[in-house]
């Protein structure tokens, strides 16, 4: 098993679950690459009574099920298994259901992985887990957990489903892991700034992280990664979409539309010529929950305005879109050359400003934390109206009535005071719209303040490279 790091507060949900009395049916998900299996996989490692089914993709309804018996074979050593031959579910849920019944005082762990495929798609199936779930297993001290990347069927089918309404104890959606712990999967090996680097292009997806060599550079490794036609991540962009969201070509669709900037449900459905009724709004509601994009409303309106917008935010997307996609037939053909280094030296520094703004935006109430300030916190997000020309890239709301107005600067060098009067003009803005709030303020800089800038103390927080990611 590859290096476990973080998710503290995912084991304490699934331990605390697991040490109630109660029959618990829980949900894990999230996007692809985000270490589901992997969370269970360690949740479950020293636990004895408990089995775990992986499903296989693309395969018949009979060779899942033999799949599935071969794997009951593997994890109870029932040598019975080897005599006959498991032929439809419910020979599988009636044999599980004997399972929990064998030690009723013992809490049991069932696993479903990649339900998705476990179902083939079919609601069918889902129902049958509810009857047996009804009917049998929750009278037996038993913690269900159905875990799937989040497709188009897990959110109809699961998460929002009329047969498991009212039946779902906990739903996890997992997070990418947060700056500190991304570093930590580099071993220290790479510099800070190399560290954060890696995190503008591939954020905190562990996946990611297992297939960079910790012994060469960034430059070397995305070459590899991204810039040679057999790269590991070269294809991931399809994988993320054509497997996760395959019904539907609408969401690279979408994404493209967000590549260009944010966008309101309107302009999205006049850009992609669909309405914008319930149907699009779903494929967001969708990508949000995959934290492929993120709903953003600015700060001071009601999270129903028209004017909330929708914005990519996925790290390795926005890098692929920019960086791999209109190079495709280039990269098509090398299998040698650092095609990287070509790609984005033109490119580079203005694109690691904007990518560093998102990065501190999608991890927001991590910079909180990092700032002294969260437990004041109400809210964060962006202040922006196009009629006043304005926008805030990042202001965390406090409680007391005060606006935190936060710059994020990636430059090369330390940060002077030239930008004490782009400060003041956002304040201005902001206390013209809202007299009655106090004002502060707060710079992130991985590479630190002038002198100058320091004596000033005009910022009430500060943040460089070190408190960002140690």
């Amino acid at each position: 098993m590859a290096k476990f790091i973080g998710r503290d507060q995912e084991l304490l949900h699934l331990e605390h679950s697991y040490d109630s009395e109660d029959s618990h049916l829980g949900v894990i998900f999230g996007r692809r690459r985000i270490g589901k299996t992997c969370l269970l996989e360690k949740f479950v490692s020293k636990k004895r009574d408990s089995l775990f089914f992986e499903a296989l993709e693309d395969v018949s309804n009979e060779q899942q099920l033999n799949h599935l018996q071969m794997s009951l074979l593997e994890q109870t050593k029932d040598l019975a298994l080897s005599r006959f031959k498991l032929q439809t579910w419910d020979q599988f849920f009636l044999y599980l259901t004997d399972f929990l019944q064998k030690s009723p005082k013992t809490k049991k762990i069932i696993i479903f992985d990649e339900l998705q495929w476990l179902a083939q798609g079919k609601a069918q199936l889902i129902s049958k887990i509810k009857f047996y779930w009804d009917k049998q297993w929750k009278q037996h001290n038993v913690m269900l957990v159905l875990c799937r990347s989040l497709a188009s069927f897990m959110v109809a089918n699961v998460i929002r489903s009329k047969a498991l309404y009212g039946r779902i104890d906990f739903q996890l959606n997992l997070h990418p892991l947060n700056p500190q712990e991304s570093y930590k999967l580099l071993n220290s090996n790479r510099s800070l700034k190399e560290a954060l680097l890696y995190q503008l292009i591939i954020g905190g997806i562990p996946k990611y992280y297992e297939w960079i060599d910790r012994k060469k550079s960034l430059e070397w490794n995305i070459n590899q990664i991204s810039f040679m036609r057999d790269g590991v991540l070269l294809k991931d962009f399809e994988k993320t979409f054509y497997k996760q969201f395959k019904k539907s070509t609408l969401y690279p669709k979408i994404v493209e539309v967000l590549f260009q900037g944010p966008k309101t449900l309107q302009e999205i459905s006049k850009k992609l010529k669909v309405t914008s009724g319930g149907g699009l709004k779903s494929y967001l509601e969708n990508l949000a929950l995959a934290r492929i994009i993120r709903e953003e409303v600015s700060i001071g309106k009601n999270i129903n305005s028209k004017q909330k917008r929708y914005q990519l935010v996925d790290e390795y997307l926005c890098f692929y879109k920019k960086f791999i996609d209109p190079y495709q037939s280039e990269i098509s053909l090398n299998n040698s050359r650092d095609l990287y280094s070509k790609v984005v030296e033109h490119q580079w520094t203005s694109w690691t400003g904007l990518a560093f703004k998102r990065f501190c935006i999608n991890n927001g109430e991590y910079f909180a934390q990092k700032l002294g300030i969260k437990d004041r916190l109400i809210k964060f997000g962006p202040y922006y109206s196009s009629k006043e020309r304005v926008q805030i890239d990042l202001i965390f709301e406090c409680d007391r009535n005060v606006f935190i107005i936060c710059e994020m600067k990636l430059l090369n060098k330390e940060v002077d005071p030239s930008i004490i009067p782009i400060m003041e003009a956002k304040k201005a803005k902001l206390q013209e719209k809202f007299k009655d709030y106090s004002l502060e303020t707060a710079l992130i800089a991985p590479f630190g303040l002038s002198k100058s800038l320091r004596a000033t103390k005009y910022f009430n927080y500060t943040l460089e490279l070190k408190d960002i990611l140690l």
